[in-house]
């Protein structure tokens, strides 16, 4: 596995970059989200293999992103979602991009859907950055960070997850347009056997109106349920460009990401395979708790 170890100065430049490269492929995308509200067959919606639907926004920002990473950081590959062939990942380093993470959202004018940019050394998260590009609030964090947003008002504020209190109830979120049911109930019935009786949230759909980690890494909500489509909790779930900004800066802001079928952070070390279940917990000991295994990690 090589090494590539950044410098400091070095990561602070990518970051900058990176941070410019996901606002300019979020003004893409709201060009489109724009025209796509004045005129339905502007977005040119298709189905990929995975029955998921793709844009011409999608592919749009896909382009500007790779063509923008690639004269950036030439010697350094890219795994994109819409990438038509993956380069081959053996270590090191390496971008991991979702260039519109939550079409269905973009499709249907909710707002939901976000810019994701991460940088991966040796299957771990490095650089993270969130942009909700209808909203105009970036997240981002670094290896030598905390995590931080900037909002609309353009201020830079460190941001914190928040510590549980199960005396209250915990607030919990779950992904209504990616899940089972069967899933869903698995995930609650695995929460439960820990000792945490997470109450139904078949309401919370919608409730939201950031993406679902950078809430809790926010500290507006507890937990987020983040359970998949297959009854066993495995893969089914995603793939790396979809949670490893997400992972890198919940940590960064106190929280932990918690793969339920390892008891573990996720892993990418398999970067363009389907991840398993996760929850995602604002209080690390409360993690720890639940998830023993934590402690060791």
């Amino acid at each position: 596995m090589r090494d590539n170890t950044i410098a400091p100065h070095t990561l602070a430049r990518y970051m900058g970059m990176s941070v410019s490269i996901a606002r300019r492929a979020g003004a893409i995308l709201m060009d489109h989200y724009q025209s796509y509200a004045q005129d339905a067959a502007s977005l040119d919606i298709d189905t990929k293999d995975d029955n998921s639907p793709v844009t011409a926004a999608d592919m749009a920002s896909h382009d500007y992103i790779m063509r923008a990473l690639s004269a950036f950081t030439p010697d350094i590959p890219i795994l994109s979602e819409e990438n038509k062939e993956q380069p081959d990942i053996s270590g090191g380093l390496f971008w991991s991009v979702d260039p519109l993470d939550g079409t269905k959202g973009f499709i249907k004018q909710s707002g939901h859907f976000a810019v994701k940019i991460t940088l991966m050394q040796n299957f771990e998260p490095v650089i993270g950055i969130v942009f909700e590009p209808a909203y105009n609030q970036l997240y981002f964090a670094s290896r030598d960070s905390d995590a931080y947003m900037i909002g609309p008002d353009g201020i830079t504020r460190q941001i914190q997850a928040r510590k549980a209190d199960l005396s209250q109830g915990l607030t919990t979120l779950f992904n209504g347009t990616h899940y089972s049911q069967a899933s869903y109930d698995a995930l609650r019935d695995q929460l439960k056997t820990r000792g945490l009786d997470v109450p139904n949230t078949d309401k919370a759909q919608g409730s939201c109106k950031t993406m679902f980690y950078m809430a809790v890494a926010r500290g507006e909500a507890d937990i987020y349920m983040n359970c998949g489509h297959n009854p066993d909790l495995k893969n089914g779930n995603g793939y790396s460009w979809d949670y490893g900004a997400d992972a890198l800066i919940l940590r960064k802001a106190g929280g932990v990401m918690i793969d339920v079928t390892t008891a573990r952070p996720p892993t990418f070390t398999q970067p363009t395979q389907n991840m398993n279940a996760m929850i995602g917990l604002g209080d690390r000991a409360l993690g720890e708790t639940l998830f023993p295994k934590l402690k060791h990690k």
